[in-house]
């Protein structure tokens, strides 16, 4: 995996922290059909392995298993409104 960078922005490696001092808040999304038993694991655990890489915090999981793309997708409805909220600084999805 590999972080993405506006086009014309500078890669600059994540210091743990935002703006005064606050701590970066990172999500995961991961979406599987059909239903995955083992729950996304390798996935997950690639996720993990990135963040800890990019020197991010272990990302709170959204996770829609069993879900087919086209349609209800509640866990990434969540994660949406809860980034249009503000609450996650980073978003990572596996691909």
């Amino acid at each position: 995996m590999s972080a993405l960078v506006a086009k014309g922005a500078k890669a600059m490696p994540f210091t743990g922290r935002r703006g005064h001092g606050n701590p970066i808040r990172a999500a995961v999304y991961l979406r599987c059909h059909p239903y995955d038993t083992w729950q996304a694991g390798p996935h997950y655990r690639a996720v993990l392995q990135h963040a800890h890489d990019l020197s991010l915090p272990v990302p709170d999981v959204f996770f829609d298993n069993g879900c087919l793309s086209r349609g209800p997708l509640p866990q990434l409805d969540r994660l949406l409104g809860a980034v249009a909220d503000g609450h996650y600084d980073v978003v990572l999805l596996p691909g």
